[in-house]
């Protein structure tokens, strides 16, 4: 009988961890991956990225981690789904319209893609 409860017990846990485990907390959310700066604007001019940026992209992770990579230097925080897109931190408001998301950084418009 201690046998059979045993493996009871066992299968019960192997179903629960390939139902969930590993899933992350957005394991199913449209914007995971890595969102890379493709251009800038501000006042309504086109501003070179490359006169702002060496390199700038946001990658999301399923567990709810997001990494910024800005010039190499790479800060570690939180992000979540919001009503039109994303939110890193809390600070960062990204809004997405199909492949290409938007955020105001020090009064800069950027647009990411993935």
């Amino acid at each position: 009988m201690k046998k059979i409860v045993a493996f009871m017990i066992s299968l019960a846990m192997i179903v629960l961890c390939l139902s969930g485990c590993g899933r992350g907390k957005y394991a199913d959310s449209k914007y995971l991956g890595t969102w890379t700066a493709k251009s800038a604007e501000a006042a309504g001019v086109e501003i070179a990225l490359d006169t702002l940026f060496e390199s700038f992209s946001i990658t999301l992770d399923k567990s709810g981690e997001a990494t910024l990579d800005i010039n190499g230097e790479k800060h570690t925080g939180t992000w979540e789904e919001t009503e039109q897109g994303f939110s890193v931190d809390g600070e960062l408001t990204f809004t997405v319209d199909g492949s290409a998301a938007t955020v105001d950084y020090e009064g800069i418009n950027l647009t990411f893609r993935q």
